[in-house]
């Protein structure tokens, strides 16, 4: 009997440092659940509204599941279980408003359970319609043949969340009045044509969610002037000054106009790895020699790209590390893994520098449903530098390794 029990245990050691499966299965060899599809979240984000969690596509049929619903930042990150919120439902409480909510799901068979993480919600709000609190802008040059782009302004001040947007462009007299609507002109962009010339332009901005809508109108442009004569296109470099960062650190994108002047505008775009497109996520003005730069902070592996009024250049990724913080006290450590997704289920390796300057794995340690981990580790006598290291593997699509600042630990 304790022979067997010996045999068992160590299997199981073997199955956790190899880190391959995040739940507990049998060491008779079972399988555990596997996720194929991430849990969703279905419902409006907003007070008293009730959310709906499905369980995702999981292989190894899972004969029941178990939810448990997490309050994070506006961001997706800095996740925190919710006291009782363990139904397949939640109703979203005042405690949620500015924040974002995630789901965990955990499947299990004979064999054991694994769990995986649902995306943020979008961010919660009151029940109520949007409430503009600065009105819309346009950024461009009110000039034929040039592009124009709405800015949607700021929501808020006792108002709800908007979850969509729809534009109207309107042709007003040189002084901003007297406006009509420019037909078929609804996107968030708009190509200034013959007709504007010496009128002004506003676009009005409708905010709706599912309590009700607001619309806002712009201050109006300049008077939109005859193009200029014909000119070579502009095209720009585009660089970044890191190729990856821990999540969610900054880093700048700089580039040169082909025309080496100042005042140009640049569009930067961005797409991070598993959004549909990219997106306008604001502009450059170049300097006086051209050169440009924009500072950007991504969460998970993202795709930049720098549009001038003729040119989009090709993309360029910067990679995302996961945060990870390793505390050590009372005789125990604490590791904490963050970025844009939860990391419940993943292993996470506390290492020991060896005499040579090599790392030594002595624990794997699976994280729980906020991404956290405490145990204990015995160390040899003396001083030891520790890490904790997130391989490639548990770190999963959008992410690189992670590993933690080298901590000092010593012994007695």
């Amino acid at each position: 009997m304790k022979m067997t029990r010996m045999v068992r245990r160590a299997a199981l050691l073997s199955a956790i440092f190899v880190g391959l499966i995040a739940g507990a299965a049998h060491a008779a060899g079972g399988v555990a659940p596997e996720t194929k599809s991430p849990p969703t979240i279905s419902g409006t984000a907003a007070v008293g509204k009730t959310l709906t969690a499905g369980n995702g596509v999981w292989a190894n049929s899972p004969t029941k599941y178990g939810y448990q619903w997490l309050r994070c930042d506006d961001k997706g990150a800095t996740c925190a279980s919710i006291t009782g919120a363990t139904d397949q439902t939640y109703t979203v409480a005042s405690a949620d408003v500015g924040r974002t909510l995630m789901l965990l799901v955990t499947a299990t068979n004979a064999d054991g359970s694994s769990t995986a993480n649902s995306k943020p919600s979008n961010v919660v709000s009151l029940a109520a319609a949007p409430k503009s609190t600065a009105p819309p802008t346009i950024v461009g040059k009110a000039q034929i043949g040039e592009e124009l782009v709405a800015k949607v302004g700021t929501y808020g001040a006792g108002g709800g969340t908007p979850t969509r947007f729809a534009y109207q462009w309107l042709r007003c007299d040189p002084n901003g009045n007297t406006c009509t609507t420019v037909a078929g002109a609804t996107g968030q962009t708009y190509g200034v044509v013959k007709a504007d010339s010496s009128h002004t332009l506003r676009v009005r901005v409708r905010a709706a969610n599912d309590f009700g809508r607001e619309d806002a109108n712009s201050a109006p442009t300049a008077a939109v002037a005859e193009p200029p004569a014909p000119v070579t296109p502009i095209t720009t470099t585009l660089t970044v000054s890191r190729p990856d960062v821990v999540c969610c650190a900054a880093a700048k994108i700089l580039g040169t106009i082909s025309a080496a002047k100042p005042g140009e505008q640049i569009l930067i775009l961005g797409k991070e790895w598993d959004s549909p497109a990219a997106n306008v996520i604001g502009t450059a003005t170049t300097a006086a020699d051209g050169s440009w730069s924009f500072t950007v902070k991504p969460a998970t592996s993202t795709v930049f790209q720098a549009k001038t009024a003729t040119d989009t250049t090709p993309g360029v990724t910067i990679g995302v590390h996961p945060r990870i913080g390793l505390g050590f006290a009372n005789h125990a450590f604490t590791a904490r893994v963050t970025a844009r997704d939860s990391f419940a289920g993943k292993v996470v390796f506390l290492q020991r520098q060896t005499a040579s300057g090599g790392w030594k794995t002595v624990k794997a340690v699976v994280l729980d449903r906020s991404s956290r981990a405490r145990f204990a580790v015995k160390l040899p006598k003396g001083i030891s530098l520790v890490r904790a290291y997130l391989a490639p593997s548990q770190a999963g699509d959008g992410y690189l390794s992670g590993v933690s600042a080298v901590r000092r630990v010593k012994t007695k």
